[in-house]
């Protein structure tokens, strides 16, 4: 899966990812919009607060927290702002379909600090694996 980098200063990196799926547009929007859905995928666990506050927890004993600010299933994406980086990009995930073949697509944008962008796309790689077994593609 090809990665798409935009440097930023700071030391930090927006990479930007398309997936193919093979699941309808609807299926995939829940397993990104809802928080529950994300821990099958992306994290072991979520702990939503009523803040909106979503903690991705993956065990022993790391956590991730961030809150939903756009969700719009009229164009099918999901933004996400990591709760520690705000005056950077957000995480967002768009779901698109070729009309001419069928085929649905995910584009996955988030940041990486320079020294963690291998890390982070093992990451995603392995988030991305995950996603296909759970939606059948």
């Amino acid at each position: 899966m090809p990665l798409n980098t935009t440097p930023l200063l700071m030391a930090s990196t927006i990479f930007t990812q398309e997936i193919l799926l093979h699941a309808s547009i609807q299926l995939v929007y829940e397993y990104l919009a809802t928080p529950s859905h994300l821990a099958g995928w992306l994290c072991d666990k979520v702990k939503v607060l009523p803040d909106g506050t979503i903690h991705l927890i993956w065990l022993p004993d790391s956590i991730e927290t961030l809150k939903m600010v756009n969700k719009n299933p009229l164009n099918h994406s999901v933004e996400y702002q990591w709760t520690d980086i705000e005056e950077y990009a957000p995480l967002t995930f768009s779901i698109t379909k070729d009309e001419l073949t069928g085929d649905t697509f995910l584009t996955i944008t988030d940041i990486s600090e320079d020294e963690d962008l291998e890390d982070e796309q093992l990451f995603w790689n392995q988030a991305i694996r995950k996603l296909h077994s759970l939606i059948g593609s």
